[in-house]
């Protein structure tokens, strides 16, 4: 099943994920997203609204590359394991603007995503690693 994600909000500009390891390709070929890229700014704007309703991203940069951890079984061969589960840890930094100010946090994003060998399904937590406010 691939997932698209409607785009509700302006969509950020991306920097710097011409150095995810291949997380995208990961992504599609699970059929979980067509392009995961295009998910974020939605999804992190989704999460954010709750505090700040008015809360726009302007940019997302990827800081490093992801960090993945696969789960699976081994077939009844023994020569293949069937991938079922995989976390999938983004370090980045949104700048946004609430109101009459521009923040950027440092964000830890864990996509956790079972079901990879039926229907896949995610699920994410956001950490604030760090956060800087100014005045506009």
């Amino acid at each position: 099943m691939q997932r698209r994600m409607n785009t509700e909000y302006p969509q950020a500009e991306l920097i710097g994920f011409d150095h995810d390891a291949g997380l995208g390709g990961l992504l599609k070929t699970f059929g979980v997203f067509d392009d995961y890229r295009t998910m974020l700014s939605d999804h992190l704007t989704g999460i954010l609204r709750r505090q700040h309703p008015d809360v726009v991203i302007a940019r997302i940069e990827l800081l490093s590359p992801p960090g993945c951890r696969v789960g699976g079984i081994q077939n009844e061969d023994k020569e293949l394991i069937r991938v079922q589960d995989m976390d999938a840890t983004l370090l980045l930094r949104a700048t946004l603007h609430v109101a009459q100010m521009e923040s950027s946090l440092d964000l830890r994003l864990v996509l956790k995503l079972t079901g990879l060998d039926e229907t896949p399904k995610m699920e994410s937590d956001m950490f604030v690693e760090k956060q800087t406010t100014k005045d506009k």
